[in-house]
């Protein structure tokens, strides 16, 4: 499986098109589970990005190693 380096833009992109789907859905339980899904991947990025050193940062998130 390929892996792929997102930048901070690019998930701020994602949480932002999740929270648009949550807000217009018509369905109670599909709202619920978008929500859970950006609050999910939100607490994600921000342990992988917490636990980095902060020398070697870059601006770059590897998603698949903070889901692994």
């Amino acid at each position: 499986m390929p892996r792929y380096n997102l930048n901070h833009q690019d998930v701020s992109t994602l949480v932002s098109g999740l929270l648009y789907l949550a807000l217009n859905t018509e369905d109670p339980k599909e709202h619920s589970r978008i929500t859970k899904l950006r609050d999910r991947l939100l607490n994600k990025v921000n342990l992988d990005t917490s636990s980095q050193d902060q020398s070697s940062h870059d601006d770059n998130i590897d998603v698949w190693e903070a889901f692994s």
